[in-house]
C-alpha cells in the first residue's frame, strides 16, 4: 500500500486475525500440578494470608511495570506507550525505569533475606524466588509488595482449515491483501510453548545475512517491522539447536528452564525426547507455530498418507520462539510435564523486550480460579505494551465455567469444529454411523475392510480394564476381528495399539459421553464415533455373528453441523473472584 496509515491499519487487522487463529488452533489441557499453596490464587498484602508452605513464589511489587507506568515518580517520566503504539523497551526512559524497579526489587528481597532467581520489569514488576514460610509472610507484609503467588505448573493446550476461515479463495482475506505470501508481512509472532523443530518445511527460510531484513549483528537478529518498530532477537544454542537453525523465518529462539528445573526434564534415555535448547521435543510448539504462521503450501503427510499441502494463517509472519514448557522423564504420563510460572514470566517479559506483535499462549491449568495471577498481570503489561495476546480457553468442557485465561485483556479462544476426514462403519444389521478417520483407506475404489465385530469386553484378560482397551487388556481371541473400544483414561492411539498387538484388524472407538471425535493416526483402521452411537454399537457387537464394514467418507444421511464449539472445549461464564464474565 502507498498510504502508510492504511498499511498500519491493515497490519493491525491482520495481526488480530493471526492471533485469533493461533489461539483457536489449540486447546488447553488438564490439571495444575500441586503448587506451593493449597490455593493457586495470589495472597495480597492486607488480605489476611498468614500461612505459606516453603517453595517457589512470584513476588509482585506495587509499582507499575514499564509497560503500564504512566508517570508520577520524580525523575522517571511515564513509559506506558500511547494507545495504538508499541512499547520500545530500549529507550532511555524505559531502561532507567526498569533499573529503578530492579533496585526496588533488590531492596525488598534483601530485607527478607531472599535471593532473587529471576527478575521481571517490563510486562510485570515482580521476581521469582525460593521462599521459606517466614520469608513469604515477611514479604507479604512489606508495603512495597502487592502479592505473593505460588509458582504453578501449567500445561500446554492443544484443530485448522484456511478455507473454512475464509482466508483463501475468491474474495478471501488473503486475496484482499495481495495473496497468502503477503499475509502477516512485517509481523512477528511470539510463541510461548514447547519450542520449535526448525527443519520442518513449514518454517523454512533463508540463512541470515548481515545486511538483509532480518539481519544479524553479532548474536543479535534485527527485523524492521511494518509498523516502523524494530524486533531484536537472539538465537540461543543448545542440544541439537545451533545458530544456523534461525533463519529469515525463525528470527528468535530462546528457552527458560529455571522454574521447571533441568533435573526434572526427560531425555532420550528415559524415552522422552527432550532437549535443553529451543528445539521442540514434544511437537506442540511446532504445531501452534505452523498453524499460525507456517509457510505457504507446505507438503503434509501422516504415516505415509499424502494430505496435499497446508498453509498457516499468516505465512509471511516471522516467528520468535520462547520455550517455556518441558517434558518430564516419564513418557507414559503428563503429570510430570508442564510450564512453570517462573519460566512463563521470563518468556513474556523477553517477548515484550524483543518487540513481538502477537503472543500465542496455548497453555492452561483448568478452570480459572482468579482473574488476576502473575501471568494475567504480565499479559496486562504485554497488552499495554501494544502486543495482541491470544490464549486458549481450555479443554475441560463441556461443563459451564470451565474456562481458563479469564482476564478481560486476554483474547481467549474456544475450540471449534470444522469439516474433517470421515469414514463410515456399517454394521451387519444395516445400521451405519459416520465418524472421524484418516486410517480407513481413503481411496474410494479400495476394497472395504470387513470383519467380525466384538466388544473388547468379550476378548478380555481377566481383571483387566478391557472396556477401555487398556494396554495388555485383550487376549488373542481378538485376532482377525474389529474391536469396539470405549474412549477414556488411556491415550486413544494406545487403544488401537493394543488391538493391533493381539492381531485385531480394526477398531471402532466410541465416546461414552459427548466429546470430540479425532483423526488420530491409529495402528489399525479406526472409526471414531461420538456417544450418540455408543449404545447401538455396543448392543449390536454383543450379538452372535456381528460384523462391520469400514468405507471412506460419510455415506449416512447425517452430517454434523459446522462450526460448533467442540464438546471438549471449555465454556464460560467466568465466575472467579465473584465475576460473571462472558468470553
Amino acid at each position: 500500500m502507498s498510504n502508510p496509515r492504511g498499511r498500519t491499519m491493515l497490519r493491525r487487522s491482520f495481526t488480530s486475525i493471526l492471533a485469533l487463529a493461533a489461539g483457536a488452533s489449540v486447546v488447553a489441557t488438564g490439571l495444575i500440578a500441586a503448587p506451593a499453596m493449597a490455593a493457586t490464587t495470589p495472597a495480597f498484602a492486607g488480605g489476611g494470608q498468614t500461612s505459606f508452605e516453603p517453595g517457589r513464589y512470584i513476588v509482585t511489587l506495587v509499582d507499575d511495570s514499564v509497560a503500564t507506568y504512566d508517570g508520577g515518580i520524580p525523575g522517571y517520566p511515564g513509559t506506558q506507550p500511547d494507545e495504538g503504539d508499541q512499547l520500545n523497551a530500549r529507550t532511555a526512559p524505559s531502561l532507567d525505569y526498569s533499573d529503578y524497579l530492579t533496585d526496588k526489587q533488590n531492596e525488598v528481597a534483601d530485607a527478607a533475606g531472599v535471593a532473587i532467581d529471576v527478575s521481571y520489569t517490563l510486562a510485570l514488576n515482580a521476581f521469582s524466588a525460593e521462599l521459606s514460610s517466614a520469608q513469604a509472610s515477611q514479604l507479604l507484609a512489606n508495603k512495597d509488595v502487592l502479592a505473593v503467588t505460588p509458582d504453578e505448573l501449567k500445561h500446554i493446550t492443544a484443530v485448522p482449515s484456511t478455507s473454512f476461515l475464509g482466508l483463501d479463495g475468491p474474495g478471501g482475506v488473503w486475496e484482499s491483501i495481495g495473496g497468502a505470501e503477503q499475509a502477516g508481512d512485517g509481523v512477528v509472532l511470539g510463541v510461548l510453548d514447547t519450542g520449535i523443530s526448525p527443519e520442518n518445511p513449514a518454517f523454512a527460510g533463508d540463512p541470515l545475512a548481515g545486511s538483509s531484513n532480518p539481519s544479524t549483528d553479532g548474536d543479535t537478529i534485527t527485523f524492521e517491522k511494518s509498523d516502523g518498530g524494530v524486533f531484536h532477537g537472539v538465537c540461543e544454542t543448545g542440544e541439537q539447536f545451533t545458530a544456523d537453525d534461525c533463519s529469515t523465518k525463525i528470527i528468535g529462539a530462546r528457552y527458560y528452564l529455571d522454574g521447571f528445573g533441568a533435573g526434572n526434564i526427560g531425555d532420550a534415555s528415559t524415552g522422552t525426547g527432550e532437549f535443553v535448547s529451543p528445539r521442540d521435543g514434544d511437537g506442540h510448539g511446532s504445531h501452534t507455530s505452523s498453524t499460525a504462521a507456517g509457510n505457504v503450501a507446505t507438503p503434509a503427510s501422516v504415516g505415509g498418507i499424502d494430505f496435499g499441502t497446508i498453509t498457516g494463517v499468516a505465512p509471511a509472519a516471522k516467528i520468535a520462539v520462547y520455550k517455556v514448557c518441558w517434558s518430564g522423564p516419564d513418557p507414559t504420563v503428563l503429570t510430570d510435564d508442564g510450564c512453570s510460572t517462573t519460566d512463563l514470566l521470563s518468556g513474556i517479559n523477553q517477548a515484550v523486550e524483543d518487540g513481538v506483535d502477537v503472543i500465542n499462549y496455548s497453555i492452561g491449568g483448568g478452570a480459572a480460579q482468579t482473574t488476576y495471577s502473575a501471568t494475567d498481570d504480565a499479559f496486562l503489561g504485554a497488552a499495554s505494551a501494544g502486543i495482541f495476546v491470544a490464549a486458549s480457553a481450555g479443554n475441560d468442557g463441556p461443563g459451564a465455567s470451565t474456562l481458563d485465561n479469564a482476564s478481560p485483556w486476554i483474547t481467549t479462544v474456544a475450540a471449534a469444529t470444522i469439516p474433517s476426514y470421515e469414514a463410515t462403519a456399517t454394521l451387519g444389521d444395516g445400521q451405519a454411523f459416520a465418524g472421524a478417520s484418516i486410517t480407513v483407506n481413503m481411496d474410494p475404489d479400495a476394497e472395504p475392510l470387513t470383519g467380525p465385530l466384538v466388544n473388547s469386553t468379550a476378548v478380555a484378560v481377566e481383571g483387566a480394564d478391557a472396556a477401555l482397551c487398556a494396554p495388555d487388556s485383550l487376549t488373542e481371541e481378538a485376532a482377525g476381528k474389529i474391536i469396539v473400544c470405549e474412549r477414556g483414561v488411556y491415550d486413544r492411539v494406545a487403544k488401537s495399539a493394543e488391538v493391533a498387538r493381539v492381531g485385531g484388524i480394526g477398531m471402532i472407538l466410541v465416546n461414552v459421553t459427548p466429546g470430540s471425535i479425532d483423526t488420530d493416526f491409529h495402528s489399525v483402521p479406526t472409526v471414531h464415533l461420538d456417544s450418540t452411537y455408543h449404545d447401538a454399537v455396543v448392543a449390536y457387537a454383543a450379538t452372535e455373528g456381528a460384523t462391520a464394514t469400514f468405507t471412506t467418507g460419510n455415506s449416512t444421511s447425517y452430517s454434523p453441523p459446522n462450526p460448533q464449539v467442540a464438546g471438549f472445549s471449555s465454556r464460560g461464564p467466568v465466575l472467579a473472584d465473584g465475576s460473571d464474565l462472558l468470553k
